[in-house]
């Protein structure tokens, strides 16, 4: 095995025996080329076709519901309620005499709550000074604490209209103007319409407030959300990269969209993704020199990461020192399979260290993990390091957020969290886009499972052994991942290509019963952790139990010689494998 730093310790690949060959790789955008295998074994290939697509049925009723999405709603809502009996002609007269400061007004014992809504509803229309409480069935009155602030922006007549409006079944917008200039009422104004107006939303121009009601919540049952299927072709960019470009394109949020695998950046990546919504008209008039689309298609559900059997790649090595005969034996030695290690572009993003955030995020080391973070390094540009300096130095998170270019989007997302929630560092990273913060925890899962297979292969070689997890070899029909793994009784039936490991840290996750187990033991513990599930539901991540064959081989590999010294490749591998420790086992490199 070859050694080499990814900042934290030293990553393993098996590069078999022999003296190997040097190449250039990805010397040019257009010397790696990937097509994803879709779960219909068919390679995705970006065509001319890109027409509108028909509207399925399910789409044509969610494209009508758009259009009036609370007509139910607000025709229930119509419906004239039942007096609640409980706004008498005393309680009226004792709430015209005012109530005291603090004091409450008991009305009596109600179990229906059918009357107390109704009750509220009175009460707030006639007397919107005054807000009901309910306290075990026991309902009496007392004074709206927010009334008050609502008289000091708007006056008294506006504030009663504004409660008013937030029990009536209007959507039309209903404004009013600022009386005040005072910036930390106008801040509490907002901090109260979220918390005490659940339905209601505000914005302010020019001294004008305007709320509005939310729409109602979409009943699931009765409207289905279609989803735009499409062919992705993406060049020189990261997946992250690419569905921030449509999301800006297209005016949907990144969260929206949606793909099987992110494949390589520096390469002509093809594959399938989906955008949730009526997008299809925005889509065929995308134009972009560095991401194209084709093959629209609405469905019912989206796609989601490992909806594929594989990748096809095909890829040209320059200036290669071997003779083609050379190159040609040791592809027909790869045939034989190679260590399915995580490769090394699992552990970093650019300068970003998702290895050791992954880390400290794990263990909830909350500040740790924004100081790796918010570290200088050679990647990035010198404002980005002076900003991250800057930080290190004054820890003003939003001074730093607001000069993070826009491009750094995670870092600008954490930074604005600190400030907002600078005592709950629970809250820092959940800002953070969810495939960023997966990445993450999978890095970390990933670096471990690692270890673990190269402790194995010095202990124990490429023997089978009782206990160990198996399930069927890979190939191009299953996505093994998703499979159960059964028990190895007699190593001497099984072949090294069925032998799985555990990613680490999810619920039920099960572990090889031999000696597998101490090394997941041995290597957990010296990062201060357990086989136990990982505490990851703070980030709002849940991990299942995946994994991972430990032996992987590659498929339909043929070599071509291009010219002295370029050679083509082309190849087939499973889901989830990496394209450069396959090279990397062929040519006795490190990749």
């Amino acid at each position: 095995s070859v050694l080499y730093c990814t900042g934290m310790d030293k990553y393993w690949i098996n590069v078999g025996e022999g003296e190997g060959f040097d190449a250039v790789i990805k010397d040019r955008v257009e010397d790696f080329k990937v097509n994803e295998i879709g779960t219909d074994g068919e390679v995705v290939v970006l065509t001319e076709k890109k027409d509108l697509p028909a509207l399925p049925e399910f789409a044509k009723k969610f494209k009508e519901w758009k259009k009036n999405p609370c007509g139910e709603a607000e025709q229930e809502a119509a419906v004239e309620e039942e007096p609640s009996g409980l706004l008498t002609e005393d309680v009226r007269k004792r709430l015209d005499e005012g109530l005291g400061e603090g004091e409450v007004l008991v009305i009596g014992s109600v179990s229906d709550r059918e009357k107390r809504v109704a009750f509220n509803k009175e009460l707030r229309s006639a007397y919107p000074q005054y807000a009901m409480i309910s306290e075990a069935g026991t309902v009496k009155v007392g004074h709206c604490t927010a009334h008050p602030l609502f008289v000091s922006l708007f006056g008294p007549g506006p504030a009663g209209d504004l409660i008013r409006y937030s029990l009536s079944t209007s959507r039309a917008p209903f404004t009013c103007k600022y009386i005040t200039d005072d910036k930390h009422l106008k801040k509490q104004f907002y901090d109260v319409i979220i918390a005490k107006f659940g339905s209601l939303q505000a914005s302010v121009k020019e001294g004008v407030a305007t709320i509005t009601k939310k729409p109602p919540k979409r009943k699931r049952a009765d409207i289905e959300q279609p989803f735009l299927h499409f062919t992705l072709q993406k060049t020189d960019l990261s997946w992250f990269e690419a569905s921030r470009v449509l999301a800006r394109l297209l005016h949907c949020s990144q969260h929206d969209i949606s793909c099987c695998g992110m494949k390589d950046k520096k390469g002509i990546t093809v594959q399938r993704c989906s955008i949730k919504g009526l997008l299809g008209n925005k889509l065929t008039r995308l134009s972009h020199d560095k991401v194209r689309v084709s093959d629209l298609e609405y469905k019912n559900d989206g796609l989601a990461k490992g909806f594929l059997l594989g990748n096809r790649f095909e890829i040209t090595l320059r200036d290669v020192s071997a003779e083609y005969k050379d190159v040609v034996e040791a592809v027909e030695k790869l045939k034989g399979g190679f260590v399915n290690f995580f490769g090394s572009q699992r552990f970093a993003k650019q300068c970003r260290d998702d290895l050791h955030v992954g880390l400290h995020l794990v263990r909830q080391e909350w500040e740790t993990a924004v100081d790796v973070m918010m570290t200088p390094c050679d990647a990035d540009t010198d404002e980005v390091n002076a900003i991250k300096t800057g930080y290190r130095e004054d820890k003003d998170a939003t001074k730093a957020a607001k000069a993070m270019p826009v491009f750094k989007v995670t870092e600008k997302d954490v930074l604005f969290s600190i400030g907002r929630y600078p005592t709950e560092p629970v809250k820092w990273f959940k800002g953070v886009q969810y495939s960023v913060r997966e990445l993450w925890v999978h890095s970390f899962q990933s670096w471990v499972w690692n270890k673990v297979l190269h402790i194995r292969r010095e202990r124990y070689g490429d023997k089978v052994l009782k206990g160990d997890l198996l399930m069927p070899p890979l190939d191009l029909t299953s996505r093994g991942e998703r499979q159960t793994p059964v028990l190895c009784e007699d190593p001497a039936q099984h072949d090294i290509t069925e032998v799985v490991h555990p990613k680490p840290g999810g619920p039920e996750t099960v572990y090889p019963d031999n000696e597998i187990a101490a090394i997941f033991d041995e290597v957990l513990g010296s990062y201060k952790l357990t086989r136990d599930a990982w505490a990851t539901k703070d980030l709002g991540i849940k991990l299942t139990p995946t994994y991972r064959h430990i032996v992987a081989k590659p498929y339909d590999l043929t070599v071509t010689e291009v010219e002295q010294g370029v050679v083509s490749l082309a190849f087939n591998l499973p889901a989830a494998c990496y394209a450069t420790v396959c090279l990397g086992e062929m040519m006795k490199r490190v990749l």
